[in-house]
C-alpha cells in the first residue's frame, strides 16, 4: 500500500524504478547498488514485505562477496523491524560459523562475533578500515552517467549521497536516479534506460 505522500505520479514512478531494477538484480544477484534502490523505492511505496525480503537479498549478496560486516549490519537492520525472525537468526549464526572456520586472516576476528558482544560487533561493521570500506557502487554509478557525459562531474557529485557509516541511517536516502530527476539534471526514465542498457551490456560480456 503506498504512503499518503506519494501522488500518482510519484507512485507510478517507484514502480517503474521497482520493475526495472528487478530486471537488473535477477541477472546480478551481487549488485548491491541495485538492491539497495530497490529497497528504498519498497521503502516509499509502504510494501514492508518487500522491503524485509529485498534487505535479505542485500545481506546474503554481502555474505557471498566475502563482506561479512556489510551483510552482519544490513541483517541487524531486519532485526529491528523483526526481532524474532529465524531466517535472519540462522543467516548470522552461519556467517560466525563461517568466520570461525576460516584459515586464513578475515575482516572480522571469530572473537567479534560472539552473541554477547555485538556492540563491537556492530562498531566495527560500521567503521571499517579503508581496507575493508564498503563499496557503495559510487565508481559504477560515476563510469555509467559521467563518462557517457549525460550529466557533469559535479552534478554527479552534488546528487551522490555516500553512506555514513559512523551512524545509523537517520531517514531514508532518496535513490540516486531520484535526486537527479528532482534537482531537474536528468529525467528518472532517462536514468532507467541507461541503467538498463548498462546491465544489458554486463549480460552480453559475462
Amino acid at each position: 500500500m503506498a504512503t499518503a505522500t506519494l501522488n500518482p505520479g510519484e507512485e507510478a514512478q517507484l514502480l517503474q524504478t521497482i520493475e526495472m531494477f528487478e530486471v537488473i538484480v535477477q541477472s546480478q544477484p551481487h549488485d548491491c547498488q541495485s538492491l539497495e534502490i530497490l529497497k528504498e523505492a519498497y521503502t516509499k511505496l509502504g510494501r514492508e514485505p518487500d522491503v524485509i525480503r529485498t534487505s535479505k537479498r542485500i545481506a546474503e549478496a554481502y555474505t557471498q562477496m566475502g563482506q561479512l560486516s556489510s551483510a552482519i549490519l544490513e541483517y541487524e537492520t531486519v532485526l529491528q523491524r523483526r526481532p524474532n525472525d529465524a531466517d535472519v537468526q540462522t543467516a548470522l549464526k552461519r556467517i560466525e560459523d563461517q568466520a570461525s572456520n576460516a584459515t586464513s586472516q578475515s575482516a572480522i576476528e571469530p572473537a567479534a562475533l560472539t552473541q554477547s558482544d555485538t556492540t563491537r560487533l556492530r562498531r566495527r561493521a560500521r567503521a571499517p578500515t579503508a581496507e575493508e570500506a564498503v563499496d557503495d557502487g559510487q565508481k559504477a554509478m560515476r563510469k555509467i552517467f559521467v563518462e557517457s557525459k549525460l550529466i557533469s562531474a559535479g552534478d554527479f557529485d552534488l546528487c551522490w549521497r555516500p553512506p555514513d557509516l559512523a551512524a545509523a541511517p537517520a531517514d531514508v536516502a532518496e535513490p540516486f536516479i531520484q535526486t537527479l530527476n528532482d534537482k531537474s539534471i536528468l529525467p528518472l526514465e532517462k536514468s532507467l534506460k541507461l541503467l538498463a542498457g548498462a546491465g544489458a551490456c554486463c549480460r552480453l560480456t559475462a
